[in-house]
């Protein structure tokens, strides 16, 4: 990377993985930031096939051995060069202090759901669509009365802010944000509200009707629905202890799990090792709850797997899980990402429309190693790849577009690098063809 102002010796501790194996390491790099710090292990350990999952107490030299006095990584330093920015300790295998966790999620999914329309000659009118109608209304047989389920909903109000609010007021249900003091006199009307759903409702059946039905509010919904014995205070008590999280440093974080995308997938990989300490807690055995989540159309009922238990009450919002929901992020921005270069690309037909997509897919993480993170850069390079390709930055040009890629220079300096390399490519394609 080129740089004006002298650059500086950062060490930091790295999470890295090759398949499905987990290892850990010591870098130390040449660099300005721990951004960068970053962008340089990220490069250096794709070529070996490695994915860097986060790097930790990343800090300069000088700050590193004062913190870590006895460390031996403080040595890394020593072989560091303008020639040579990056210097790795060895990598060694993940030790966990206990057991691989087991599985204690319980994924069921439901099916792809279709909201109600307008139900011209429905008698009577539905409220639920049929797919939803058991896991949201249906009881346990035998039917005794301490058993019997609940049906709540957390709904987003900062998706239609003002008007959600005035809508449950009007809604013959029971209801409350999940803020109170400054935050709900601040932000209620964005806020999450817990609502308790009854199967005969009429605002039951406008949340599950879509726009094509009679003011149908299904298509701006976002949020999630639980079943559960426990009273309304007793699960929005439970719930308001996961609108604010800690992590291992006592710094809190907002988590809004309540939203589709990352958080419904956070919740929907519960059983990850790096999201055990975050969303296990969220499932304690006293309330029992089966929580169902929208993951784009298809509803996925979990639940906790019976005889498991919560190691910790409290939820605990830790580097790993930081990591994890930031990679499912960058997973869900990278689809839609793909959906903008094949209409670039003029990709059109359903099957080529499949195979462009796992082609692009297979290249996220390199991409992600390189340093390439913003959005009109990847847009990019995935238009090259689907209109150059395959394997475009390793095969175009006679490896020309590698060798660009491996100077570790800025993104934008790269691709500005790259655009030119295309444009010279094409001129002696041009002049090959004139020539015959």
């Amino acid at each position: 990377m080129a740089h004006s102002s002298p650059m500086t010796p950062f060490i930091g501790f790295c999470r890295i993985s090759r398949g499905d194996d987990l290892f850990e390491l010591v870098a130390a790099v040449l660099c300005n930031n721990p951004t960068e710090f970053e962008q340089y292990v990220s490069a250096e350990l794709a070529q070996e096939g490695y994915w860097l999952h986060w790097a930790n107490n990343v800090m300069p030299l000088e700050k590193w051995t004062a913190r870590y006095p006895t460390h031996w990584g403080a040595v890394l330093a020593d072989g560091l060069t303008s020639q040579h920015p990056v210097v790795m300790g060895p990598i060694t295998p993940l030790k966990q202090a206990t057991p691989p966790l087991k599985d204690w999620l319980n994924v069921n999914l439901i099916g792809s759901v279709v909201p109600l329309d307008f139900q011209f000659a429905v008698d009577p009118p539905k409220t639920v669509p049929d797919i939803l109608l058991e896991p949201l209304f249906g009881q346990p047989e035998p039917a005794i009365e301490a058993d019997r389920l609940n049906t709540y909903a957390v709904l987003d109000a900062s998706k239609f802010p003002y008007i959600l609010p005035e809508l449950l007021e009007h809604s013959d249900l029971h209801f409350q944000s999940l803020f109170q003091g400054e935050a709900q006199a601040e932000i209620g009307t964005h806020a999450p509200y817990l609502v308790q759903l009854l199967k005969d409702n009429h605002f039951t059946r406008r949340l599950f009707t879509g726009p094509e039905g009679v003011n149908g509010i299904w298509h701006r919904v976002s949020g999630l629905f639980i079943r559960t014995s426990a009273d309304f205070n007793t699960l929005r008590h439970h719930l308001r202890k996961f609108t604010r999280v800690q992590d291992e440093q006592g710094k809190w974080f907002y988590f809004r799990f309540w939203e589709a995308g990352v958080s419904a997938r956070s919740l929907w990989l519960g059983n990850h090792v790096d999201l055990h300490p975050l969303i296990s807690p969220f499932f304690p055995d006293s309330l029992k709850p089966q929580v169902i989540v929208m993951l784009d159309d298809e509803a996925v009922q979990l639940s906790r797997i019976p005889g498991t238990k919560p190691s910790r009450s409290t939820p605990l919002f830790t580097q790993s899980a930081r990591s994890a929901m930031r990679d499912i992020r960058r997973t869900l921005q990278f689809q839609e990402l793909i959906e903008i270069a094949l209409t670039h690309a003029g990709i059109t037909d359903a099957a080529a429309i499949e195979t462009a997509t796992q082609q692009l897919n297979q290249l996220r993480s390199l991409f992600f190693s390189l340093g390439f993170w913003r959005r009109d850069h990847l847009v990019k390079l995935c238009v090259w790849e689907l209109l150059l390709g395959p394997n475009f930055l390793r095969n175009f040009a006679q490896g020309r577009v590698w060798e660009v890629c491996q100077l570790q220079k800025p993104p934008h300096e790269t691709l500005s690098i790259l655009t030119e390399l295309i444009k010279e490519e094409g001129e002696i394609h041009a002049d090959e063809s004139d020539e015959t």
